[in-house]
């Protein structure tokens, strides 16, 4: 088992979070390790999922790649892991985005609509 605070430290300390997702795993968007790692100024590479699309901008908080296409993930991957100015500003962008709009209270307010919205479905 890895604490909060080894967790905290291996986003804190790793160059990039890589966080591939294939499309039938509808279960799993990779949203709490995406926002862990970006709260922690790590840039993050993530498949393409409608829902984290619509929170992040690519090449400007997060960078996409398509689910389920290794070759692809391989591409962005050398690309971004050598592109220095890139990851800089990624690392501000993700970090400030998570302070400004998804922090946890702001997140646990929006996860309280969405369930009080569906006991009314």
């Amino acid at each position: 088992r890895v604490t909060n605070k080894k967790l905290r430290k291996l986003y804190q300390t790793a160059r990039l979070v890589v966080t591939p997702t294939v499309p039938l795993q509808l279960e799993s968007t990779g949203l709490s390790t995406t926002v862990q790692a970006m709260a922690c100024g790590t840039p993050v590479i993530i498949s393409r999922i409608d829902a984290i699309q619509e929170m992040f901008s690519d090449r400007e908080e997060i960078i996409y790649c398509d689910g389920g296409d290794g070759i692809d993930l391989c591409d962005v991957t050398k690309r971004v892991w050598h592109d220095e100015e890139l990851l800089k500003k990624i690392s501000l962008k993700a970090r400030n985005i998570v302070e400004e709009k998804h922090n946890a209270a702001n997140m646990t307010q929006q996860l309280t609509k969405v369930f009080r919205l569906e006991e009314y479905s």
